[in-house]
């Protein structure tokens, strides 16, 4: 399988005058994201690629998620891609995509910003996967 972390590419020909090293880039497109994370990250790290696997893996996680799983949401998995904690508020059953929901995240925002290291899930108990 594709573990906890799937990505699609999709890649462009440079034209034949350009530079690879200057004229590249690389974004990473996160639909579903919302403020405050972007739907677009644009790379700017070493040209390696074990520094773009742990930056592409680091940026799958919104700063406030709202689904859990326990393959990508394990502290070692958190700790490898550079993560230094995670907070899961657990909701009353049937509570996603509920206002209760949406409120919690509100309340959640404003830690997320003070943790910046940190990442935030709110997800109702019986969406939990385990």
């Amino acid at each position: 399988g594709a573990g906890p972390f799937a990505f699609r590419l999709a890649a462009a020909r440079l034209p034949d005058k350009a530079d690879g090293n200057r004229d590249a880039s690389l974004t990473l497109w996160r639909p579903g994201f919302a403020a405050p994370d972007a739907k677009q990250v644009k790379y700017n790290g070493a040209w390696s690629e074990s520094e773009i696997v742990k930056w592409a893996k680091k940026k799958s996680y919104p700063s406030i998620g709202t689904t859990y799983d326990s393959r990508k949401h394990a502290w070692e998995v958190l700790k490898e891609v550079g993560w230094d904690g995670l907070v899961v508020v657990v909701l009353s059953p049937g509570a996603k995509n509920d206002p209760s929901q949406a409120a919690m995240v509100d309340l959640l925002k404003p830690l997320g910003k003070r943790f910046a290291s940190w990442r935030f899930l709110c997800v109702a108990v019986d969406a939990l996967d385990d």
